[in-house]
């Protein structure tokens, strides 16, 4: 599990517009940033988090998850234990910094690139150097306030384009693309946003979700219909039928959490409503999310919808709450590790395709260590040596140089290991490249021991 925020610094923007200050609503914070390609946006109170709370749900949904073998859980709590260290020492630090609240604004556009784009407002005396140290690392840059280090090499979460801008009365995280159009791009207005967040009202963490025209575009061309399973109805009904959804998460003295889902007309919200109950239907058949997440058998009957007029509302109370964020934070880690075990392979894959480039260039000769491929790899070529899901595992690959001369001498090259991730004792599953380019996640170590038998033994 990353204790990482986001990526390190790598430049500072000061962009100069006449933006609100923390005195203002959600909605008139983020309307400056707002776009077409616009999805969602969450607003917490950094000064108002339960992370014992997370924490606690977030153990029971490791302890119960069948999904984990029983010898593995103690180390998954213990990285969520240090996970939870990290973010209350960011939390301090932040609040310390002047950093009250959060928006998290989800982009189209800039989720593609570089995740969702960050906002924390503040007012004067706010320590704005140290903000922006801690949205880019978490770590002493922005716990001291001193200029943010580089990034090590091969750091899982670097991102070389994002920045931290001072953009009026908030400091912006995100990728360079963005920040360069927010200097130039006149905001789009977005009033089902604005509703979506006075529907919300206030709460420790609120979601305002009403995507821009662009986004209901794309989804439209990418998926034109819902699953056969689901009914197969034109995912317009989906897309069009929705207007805006709100979360208020953590509540009142109850900690309840209620979401609200306003359809464009009592037909859409009746369809809406059956959606979600197959939706829901599906989830409870599939047997590896039941046993991944247990809790859902009592979650889902709560998360039912049930529409009324134009409205579909959902309320859970504390105990339900505690158990949609324990299955939230179990769901984080779980996207958060296969995010790094998709990287690693990318990285497998670039330095298997630099092996082929590198014999091009040499008359099909093998490179004789991956030094080799510096020519080939350039300035990213630290970066790829560590592997992303185990940064401090030294090295991060190993290089098994055929037997063969030549590549072009190699039989049967969808089957001949040429890298793979370096560890020191098996960690359950591992990604391996072969000499024909593609990558696999073995997960099958009698397997892994016959490739590694079958090719060259790795050079010291």
């Amino acid at each position: 599990m990353r204790t990482r925020i986001t990526g390190f610094v790598l430049a500072l923007a000061i962009l100069t517009l006449p933006f609100p200050t923390r005195a203002a609503t959600p909605a008139e914070v983020i309307k400056p940033f707002l776009s077409d390609s616009t999805i969602a946006v969450v607003h917490a109170d950094l000064t108002n988090i339960d992370l014992a709370e997370l924490e606690k749900q977030g153990v029971e949904a490791l302890q119960a998850n069948a999904m984990i073998p029983e010898q593995q859980r103690p180390e998954a709590i213990a990285k969520l234990h240090e996970a939870a260290g990290v973010a209350r020492k960011w939390l301090k630090a932040m609040n310390d910094a002047g950093g009250r609240e959060i928006y998290i604004l989800f982009d189209m556009n800039q989720l593609m690139m570089n995740g969702p784009v960050m906002i924390v407002p503040f007012t004067g005396g706010a320590n704005t150097r140290a903000i922006s140290g801690l949205l880019h690392s978490g770590d002493a840059a922005g716990l001291t306030g001193a200029e943010p280090a580089a990034a090590p090499p091969g750091n899982a979460m670097r991102r070389p384009q994002m920045l931290s801008a001072e953009v009026g009365n908030t400091v912006v995280h995100a990728g360079k693309p963005w920040i360069d159009r927010i200097k130039t791009a006149t905001p789009v207005d977005n009033p089902a946003l604005v509703k979506a967040f006075e529907s919300a009202g206030d709460a420790p963490i609120t979601v305002a979700i009403a995507p821009g025209e662009a986004v209901r575009k794309q989804l439209e061309t990418a998926v034109p219909a819902l699953p056969a399973e689901m009914g197969g109805a034109p995912i317009t009904d989906v897309s069009r039928g929705i207007a805006w959804a709100s979360i208020r998460a953590g509540s009142g003295p109850d900690k309840s959490t209620t979401i609200i889902i306003e359809a464009i007309s009592p037909d859409a919200a009746q369809k809406l409503e059956d959606i979600a109950n197959t939706g829901l239907d599906l989830v409870l058949q599939q047997q590896t999310a039941m046993l991944a997440m247990p809790a859902l058998k009592d979650l889902i009957p709560a998360l039912r919808p049930e529409a009324k007029d134009q409205r579909l509302t959902v309320t859970l109370d504390k105990r339900l709450t505690s158990t949609l964020i324990g299955q939230g934070v179990f769901g984080m880690r779980m996207a958060q590790q296969q995010s790094t075990r998709v990287q690693s392979a990318t990285h497998i894959r670039q330095i298997t395709m630099a092996i082929h480039l590198h014999s091009a260039s040499n008359g099909g000769a093998l490179p004789a260590t991956m030094e080799d491929l510096k020519t080939q790899l350039g300035p990213n070529f630290a970066t790829l040596m560590i592997n992303p899901d185990a940064p401090n595992q030294k090295p991060g690959y190993i290089y098994v140089k055929p037997v063969e001369a030549k590549i072009n001498l190699i039989k049967n090259t969808g089957q001949r290991l040429l890298v793979y991730e370096a560890f020191d004792k098996w960690p359950g599953q591992v990604n391996v490249g072969f000499a024909d380019g593609h990558v696999e996640m073995i997960g099958d170590q009698a397997r892994f021991d016959k490739l590694l038998k079958e090719a060259q033994p790795p050079l010291p």
